[in-house]
């Protein structure tokens, strides 16, 4: 996305203070002015794009720009070409972020139980208590640590994958790319968040690849992430 492109009174709604829901999601290439995609690689066909000024403008009123927008509303429906003005574009926003949300926080058919029980597992053996936990990225150090342990996991996890495991360990290499783009907007809790997801995709697979990229290396992680303060005991 091309910051220049966007009209102050749009970059205002994409401001992460204008709405805490926007850590969702991500902006994405287009020719419009701007696209937003959820970071969750199981909604990518959901958009939010404000593509252009509309064609037709009315004397004293808000300018109108076309927008496409999936999912539109909680039907899922999709809308396109749609004429809004800068209020009328917050408050879609507003809408579509907290579908995002909800479709995060859903429990389905369609979501592996057991997978989100090893990641709540890790969750809560990790989750950081500092007052800054939930708004403040690790430092530096810890940052670069973070990457080099997910080029080293990118590594080791290929040598697991078979038939039967390659489009689980592909799910764990590209969560630790993205991992890896994002952590210096990332917060300490939302680290360990995509972490713990990372650790329960390899558990679930098998205890072979946990114990590998995981167990052998938990003693260390705890020290360089967490610190002594916190009871985690792994052998």
């Amino acid at each position: 996305m091309n910051k220049s492109a966007v009209p102050p009174e749009l970059l205002e709604l994409l401001k992460p203070a204008s709405n805490p829901k926007l850590k969702l999601v991500q902006p994405a290439d287009t020719s419009g002015i701007f696209k937003l995609v959820p970071k969750d690689k199981r909604f990518e066909s959901f958009l939010f794009a404000v593509e252009k000024k509309h064609s037709t403008q009315t004397s004293g009123r808000p300018i109108q720009y076309v927008c496409k927008i999936n999912p539109a509303n909680r039907n899922g429906d999709l809308q396109a070409n749609i004429a809004l003005n800068n209020s009328e574009i917050s408050k879609r926003l507003s809408e579509w972020l907290s579908i995002i949300e909800q479709y995060h926080q859903s429990d389905t058919v369609f979501d592996d139980p057991i997978l989100a029980r090893y990641q709540a597992d890790f969750e809560s053996k990790f989750k950081m208590m500092e007052n800054d936990a939930d708004i403040a990225p690790f430092d530096l150090e810890k940052q670069i640590y973070v990457v080099n342990y997910l080029d080293w996991v990118i590594t080791e996890v290929e040598k697991y994958s078979n038939d039967e495991t390659k489009n689980e360990i592909e799910i764990i290499k590209q969560e630790s790319e993205l991992l890896k783009s994002e952590i210096t907007k990332e917060t300490k809790n939302g680290t360990i968040r995509r972490l713990s997801k990372i650790w329960a995709r390899a558990q679930r697979i098998g205890v072979d690849l946990i114990k590998e990229i995981f167990i052998k290396v938990s003693a260390e992680i705890i020290v360089r992430l967490i610190g002594s303060g916190n009871d985690h005991t792994y052998t």
